[in-house]
């Protein structure tokens, strides 16, 4: 039987099998990748607190392919620490330049873990200036709304 990333629960079996699959089978690679952000949901109680842990895994693991080394996305976590999920993904959305976050997840083509996605996927949670920033940054980019 053939590997399944979707059922998989260990973190690193996941890099292990990404690393293998990533340049012969692309969509592998890219169902591994989400599955690994999956499992960092520290708050399943709240879909908007798994939705970040999830694109700061994105992130992190963009970084660690990138540079072969762990970095943390310390400054977008303490935000989230000091004023929340919602604030921490508006401040982004609001921000005039994309971050750079956001342009290494669409470089990579992972724009479903950018702060602007995930604001369009529970628009009701956030402020309107908040939505309609999310709306054009992602349609500036040609990325699709969900």
């Amino acid at each position: 039987m053939a590997y399944d990333p979707d059922g998989e629960t260990n973190p690193e079996n996941l890099r292990t099998y990404m690393a293998r699959v990533k340049d012969k089978h692309p969509d592998l690679y890219r169902r591994a990748f989400r599955r690994l952000c999956t499992l960092t949901g520290r708050n399943a109680d709240d879909p908007l607190e798994a939705e970040f842990d999830a694109c700061v895994a994105a992130l992190e693991q963009i970084y660690l392919e990138e540079s072969g080394r762990r970095k943390r996305a310390r400054r977008i976590s303490d935000k989230r620490a000091r004023d929340g999920v919602v604030e921490t993904f508006r401040y982004l959305a609001m921000k005039k330049e994309a971050s750079e976050g956001f342009h290494h997840l669409v470089q990579n083509g992972l724009p479903e873990f950018a702060a602007e996605h995930v604001i369009m996927r529970y628009p009701q949670r956030f402020p309107t200036e908040a939505v309609d920033a999310a709306q054009h940054r992602l349609s500036a980019h040609g990325i699709p709304l969900p």
